[in-house]
């Protein structure tokens, strides 16, 4: 990463799709705040967002642990939630494996990246795009970054985004969206002004 990179990105995105690939630990995101180096660096509003969350991993670690447990499972698991999927939102039939997915995998193979066999999402699910855009800002591939943001990203996850604000029942969740926007609307800006 080049010396001009701002490394809270990386640590961000890793962050966000840490927080979307499975049930979730407390501890684990209540640690990762405001205080750690790399994200010091952070606009506000991704600070404001990473304080909350903070604020409210903060209570009875077991309790927290259990309530996020069952709000995961009651959003992203159960008939009705939220499917969290590229080809869901972009899709013409709206089906999984639709062809968003297949454009996705095809971009991740132009870039000598494939999802390991047995991955628990699929490569257009949010947790992977996630990661895949931190991979692509640690290794400095800043073009195919601000492609990958502007031809996927950011054509469908704002909407996911608000989507998850209806349906949580969590002031964790409400703020883990608020976080997920706050970052892409720090990039939407940043292309608006690159082109």
């Amino acid at each position: 990463m080049s010396p001009s990179s701002p490394t809270w990105k990386s640590h961000a995105l890793g962050y966000l799709s840490e927080a979307f690939s499975d049930v979730i630990d407390p501890q684990r995101y209540s640690a990762f705040s405001t205080s750690t180096l790399a994200m010091r660096e952070a606009p506000s509003p991704v600070m404001q967002a990473l304080e909350a969350m903070a604020g409210i991993s903060t209570g009875a670690v077991d309790k927290a642990r259990e309530e996020l447990q069952l709000e995961y499972a009651r959003l992203f698991l159960t008939p009705g939630g939220l499917y969290p999927y590229e080809s869901m939102y972009l899709g013409k039939e709206g089906h999984l494996m639709d062809e968003p997915y297949e454009q996705v995998r095809r971009f991740y193979l132009e870039q000598g990246t494939a999802v390991a066999p047995g991955q628990l999402h699929p490569e257009d699910h949010l947790a992977v795009e996630l990661g895949f855009l931190a991979h692509l800002w640690s290794q400095d591939q800043v073009e195919a970054y601000y492609r990958f943001c502007r031809q996927h990203v950011l054509a469908w996850v704002p909407r996911c985004m608000e989507d998850l604000k209806a349906k949580t029942r969590s002031g964790w969740y409400q703020a883990l969206a608020d976080l997920v926007l706050a970052v892409l609307e720090i990039e939407a800006g940043t292309l608006l002004e690159v082109s």
